[in-house]
């Protein structure tokens, strides 16, 4: 009995699969918000009916998808229904932060795939096609600014702007783990409502503010300081990882420095626009080199203690 419902109901996941992914296809507007949507088949599935059913239900849409959506279709669902079935073992085992991570992980390893299958059997190489789009773009800025004006700032700040769009060529493996946890981060929102309709309860997340980094962080940052000092060709292996290393690892001091900053916030009872406002702020201007040193001190002397003391 249980089985029979369970190929019903996966049945009727794939067709609503199948919808969703046309939709997320050909109405652009619409179709962009759904694809975020596109994991819930799978993931309900797998929270009703365990692994298994979810991994079948998936992979009976895949050729679905493909008549759907052809190849553009195949190449999203992989990775959403991977996600979907990840996320949905973690919320049988009422582990939010978890299903996050590992739908992370799944976006991250089907982008590099995708990357990699685009550049050997396909002969494109996307990064190349973005960094030509960028370089032209720039160089159209470039024309466009000197046609008002030619002064030696403009120059250098011009300069300055190449200097800069040169490293963040660097930095596609970066762009690809912050563009996972984002996506994974609006499946979990996304799901939750959802989820409640079918009579399927999801566990909240810890509040931000309770983020607290083990102490090993510092030494991992610290290292890519150190490495970062080493001398590296541009362009090299060894320059793209240890520039890659270095922003991850600022990022996710500055991260912890943010949640510190959202601690004190709520145990001094301030108002909760306060610390967005800072957020917001922090994140758009030097500031955030001070939410870093912030994030350091709380991971390294437990600064949330003497809160809590004081």
């Amino acid at each position: 009995m249980k089985q029979t419902r369970a190929l019903v109901e996966g049945a009727i996941l794939v067709s609503l699969f199948a919808v969703l992914m046309m939709i997320s296809l050909y109405i652009p507007l619409i179709g962009t918000f759904l694809l975020l949507t596109l994991p819930l088949p799978a993931m309900i599935q797998t929270i009703r009916h365990g692994v298994k059913p979810g991994f079948f239900m998936g992979l009976v849409s895949l050729p679905v998808t493909l008549i759907a959506g052809s190849l553009s279709g195949l190449a999203i669902a992989f990775p959403v229904i991977a996600a979907g079935i990840l996320m949905g073992f973690h919320y049988r085992k009422k582990e939010p932060a978890q299903a996050i991570a590992s739908a992370a992980i799944a976006y991250m390893v089907s982008l590099v795939l995708l990357l990699f299958i685009s550049i050997q059997f396909l002969g494109l190489n996307l990064i190349e096609e973005a960094n030509q789009s960028y370089n032209e773009s720039f160089k159209m800025s470039e024309t466009l600014i000197k046609q008002f004006g030619n002064s030696k700032e403009t120059a250098e700040q011009m300069e300055l702007i190449k200097e800069q769009l040169k490293q963040t060529q660097y930095l596609y493996p970066t762009v690809i783990v912050i563009f996972s946890g984002i996506v994974a981060f609006l499946n979990h929102l996304i799901a939750k409502p959802i989820l409640r309709r079918f009579a399927l309860q999801v566990p909240p997340l810890k509040p931000f503010r309770e983020l607290k980094l083990p102490q090993g962080t510092i030494w991992l940052y610290l290292l890519t300081i150190l490495l970062s000092l080493a001398p590296a060709e541009e362009g090299s292996a060894f320059y793209s990882f240890i520039l890659n290393a270095s922003t991850m690892m600022g990022l996710i001091i500055a991260i912890q420095g943010f949640s510190f900053i959202f601690y004190f916030c709520y145990a001094k009872k301030l108002p909760t626009v306060l610390p967005v406002l800072f957020l917001i702020f922090g994140l758009l201007t030097p500031l955030l080199y001070l939410v870093r040193i912030l994030g350091i001190i709380d991971i390294g002397f437990n600064l949330r203690e003497k809160i809590k003391k004081s």
